[in-house]
């Protein structure tokens, strides 16, 4: 009797919190899908049509319908991207992404397609694989509440420590570093 007690106490406690927590979705790109965990008047369908060849920008004005107490925490969610296919999954050179020196031979394996570690023109992409290869580069600018891009609470701690250049970046000879292919998503100091 006390357990089932102790449980009840504890899901009106779980309950309570969670009626406390507002969630909004903003889709802006192609037709619309209704997310199962988000209810009618939380989902915002904002048409921004890709434009084949183009640059695309979008400016929507959303109103949320309700005032947020901090902490405000803005996720973005990409659909359909298949992350848990096998051959993305395994194609990641972790110590790379740690900034650490890889042999070929562990390069080799740990990104087994030759598009994921060699540019066509012959030089080494660091880091290898599918995984530091996807790059998300949609903006999200809140114009009334600007975010501080550099506020170290933007990642994990843990995200921030597991990621680093290698000591002899921009010196290595033949490298292809990810600023070089990706100028739109980060600058030659972040790598």
């Amino acid at each position: 009797a006390a357990t089932g007690i102790a449980l009840i106490v504890l899901g009106a406690g779980v309950l309570g919190a969670s009626n406390q927590v507002a969630q909004f979705a903003i889709q802006y790109d192609g037709e619309f899908r209704r997310s199962l965990d988000t209810s009618a008047s939380e989902m915002f369908h904002r048409p921004c049509p890709v434009i084949p060849g183009g640059v695309n920008s979008c400016l929507m004005d959303v109103q949320i319908p309700t005032d947020l107490e901090p902490p405000i925490i803005v996720t973005y969610e990409i659909s359909p991207f298949y992350q848990n296919y096998y051959s993305y999954q395994t194609s990641v050179g972790f110590d790379q992404l740690a900034g650490k020196w890889t042999s070929p031979e562990v390069v080799a394996t740990s990104c087994p397609h030759k598009a994921t570690r060699v540019t066509a023109s012959g030089d080494d992409i660091f880091p290898c694989g599918l995984i530091a290869t996807s790059v998300f580069n949609d903006t999200i600018e809140f114009l009334q509440a600007p975010i501080d891009e550099e506020d170290e609470r933007m990642a994990w701690r843990s995200d921030y420590d597991r990621f680093a250049n290698p000591p002899d970046y921009l010196q290595r000879p033949n490298t292809s570093w990810l600023y070089e292919r990706y100028p739109m998503i980060t600058d030659r100091a972040k790598g």
